[in-house]
Parts: structure tokens; sequence; C-alpha cells
């Protein structure tokens, strides 16, 4: 049994929902999008706690893989800082995956719905504010956005797109598809 400070609740981060156990780490959300942080997935080991990834769920923000004790630089989300926010509003972006994410065998991808961007004000910041209001697929070893779907670019209106992903099977005459949904 481990006990583990995520992040400081003070700077206004916070946990609001129950981690998921895939491939022996422990996964889960991190929250507080309206105090003006930057949401991130995280995998720490389930043996010891150590943290294993970090992938900020904002834009321009870089994520990191952690071997032996040291964190390496693991790319940005996104690519690039500022390509869908201005100037320098991507650095408190929001994004916070509050609810739970879900995992799929078959495709080996973690699915985390993401929350409103920060600032509320939405005309602060032209754009689309990746990956803002947005479902990601993230690869469960490395922490590495796989794809993303976004429902409301530049969501001035508290929307998110955090609920859970579910992923199945669809039949396409005969043919196997393999989907996903989400109820929004």
């Amino acid at each position: 049994v481990w006990k583990k400070t995520v992040e400081d609740y003070k700077a206004g981060y916070s946990i609001s929902a129950a981690p998921i156990i895939v491939k022996g780490n422990v996964i889960t959300g991190i929250a507080g999008g309206e105090f003006g942080v930057v949401g991130k997935v995280r995998a720490y080991n389930a043996t010891n706690g150590d943290l294993v990834w970090e992938r900020p769920t904002v834009e321009g923000h870089m994520g990191y893989l952690v071997k032996d004790g040291k964190k390496l630089e693991n790319g940005i989300s996104g690519g690039a800082p500022g390509k869908t926010w201005p100037a320098d509003l991507w650095k408190t972006g929001g994004a916070a995956p509050w609810l739970g994410g879900t995992y799929d065998a078959d495709t080996d991808l973690l699915f985390f719905g993401t929350g409103n961007p920060s600032p509320w004000n939405s005309h602060l910041r032209p754009g689309d504010n990746y990956f803002s209001s947005s479902r990601l697929a993230i690869n469960p070893d490395t922490g590495e956005i796989v794809w993303h779907f976004q429902t409301t670019p530049n969501d001035g209106w508290d929307y998110d797109g955090v609920n859970e992903v579910i992923s199945f099977d669809y039949d396409d005459k005969g043919k196997t598809i393999k989907a996903a949904a989400t109820a929004d």
C-alpha cells in the first residue's frame, strides 16, 4: 500500500474521479480547470506509486516518461504551443479530465474526456483551444495522445467533453469496425 500527493490542492488541482488500473499502472485524471491549472492524465506504478508518465491535456505542454527516477521529455501535446491558443493562454488552459477514463484492450488505448478551456470567457482565447472539450485516445504505455475528437472548439458554454467513452464493435455489412461512443 502506498500514499502519494498527486498535486497541490492549494494551487487549484483536484482528483474528482476514481482511477483505473491498466497494465500494472494506476491511471488518473488531474482536474481543476476552473482554477487556472492545466489538466493532465498520469500513470503511477501500482506496486510502489512511482510516476510512470504524465500527459498534459492542453496543447503546448511537455509530456514526460519517467525512467530510473528521472523525468524525460516525451513530446509536446499537439506538437507546439500556441497553434490553437492565443498568446500565453495555453499556459493555464484548463481542459481537465475530471471524470474517469476507460480502457479498450483490443485497441490498447485509454480514453479520457476533457473539460472546458480556461479562462471561461471564450472571447479572450480565440481558436480551437486543443485539447479542451475533447475525447482523447492515449497510449497506456507512454501517455502519447494517439487521436482526439473535439466536440466544442473554443467552448464558451462549459459544455465540456468529459463523459466516458465506451468502445464497441460495429458491424458494417459483415465487416467489424472498432468504434467508440459517448453520451454528451
